[in-house]
């Protein structure tokens, strides 16, 4: 078994995912990993969680962004309720996918860029630098081992996000109790699939996350279900 120092890296890993099942990988708590649940879940979630978002906090509905897209099971039905919608991903098979989803569907005001790791977010989308009303992450930071990583996505935001608007994204903040750091320390091979490194879920201090988001001009307006698997921040320039 390989030790992680030689595991392949976050871009090599969701380039495995998506030609193994992109669905699965994406969404791991389906019960039904079909197409048609994979779709109808992100449409669900647009339409119970995201739009009523928007109309609680008044954001404008010009220009959305999000940070994993993957296949654009959420940027997809986003598109019906933003003038444009931009979807980012490091992984370049999960990006041409979205692209042809996109096509499928006919859907002309998605965008799709592949970047390989935050440092090349503001130069994949350079246009939209202070001009995204709405910026926001699920199912993703929850992966990333590394947390300057996650410091770093955190910077771009505060600086694409426009002066009114807002920022929606998800961590799991569960304590790190003692069966979680044995469960982390044990080897890929005696776990199930979808609790391995690189698709597992990172817990993390919710004190670390909000001192980056001030550390970056990011107030947190709002929480839900905080100190949990889903913890939602809801965000807005300082």
């Amino acid at each position: 078994m390989k030790d992680l120092a030689v595991q392949p890296r976050k871009p090599e890993l969701w380039e495995k995912f998506a030609e193994d099942n992109a669905y699965k990988y994406i969404k791991t708590d389906l019960a039904d990993d079909s197409a048609e649940a994979f779709w109808q879940s992100g449409e669900a979630t647009v339409r119970e969680e995201l739009v009523p978002l928007l109309e609680e906090f008044g954001i404008s509905r010009d220009c959305g962004l999000e940070i994993g897209c993957g296949v654009g099971r959420l940027v997809l039905p986003l598109c019906h309720v933003f003038r444009q919608v931009i979807g980012l991903d490091v992984s370049n098979g999960m990006v041409r996918r979205a692209q042809e989803f996109a096509r499928e569907r006919q859907i002309a005001n998605a965008q799709f860029v592949a970047v390989s790791d935050p440092s090349a977010l503001l130069a994949g989308i350079p246009q939209a630098l202070g001009k995204v009303s709405f910026v926001y992450s699920l199912l993703v930071f929850q992966h990333i081992p590394d947390f300057q990583i996650i410091e770093s996505y955190i910077a771009a935001i505060s600086q694409v996000l426009s002066r009114d608007g807002a920022a929606y994204l998800q961590f799991d903040t569960r304590v790190q109790t003692l069966p979680y750091h044995l469960k982390t320390a044990l080897p890929d091979f005696v776990l199930p699939k979808y609790v391995r490194r690189g698709i597992r879920r990172i817990r993390r201090n919710p004190a670390d996350i909000e001192r980056t988001f001030a550390q970056h001009g990011l107030r947190v307006i709002q929480q839900r279900i905080p100190r949990s698997a889903d913890h939602r921040y809801v965000l807005r320039a300082s």
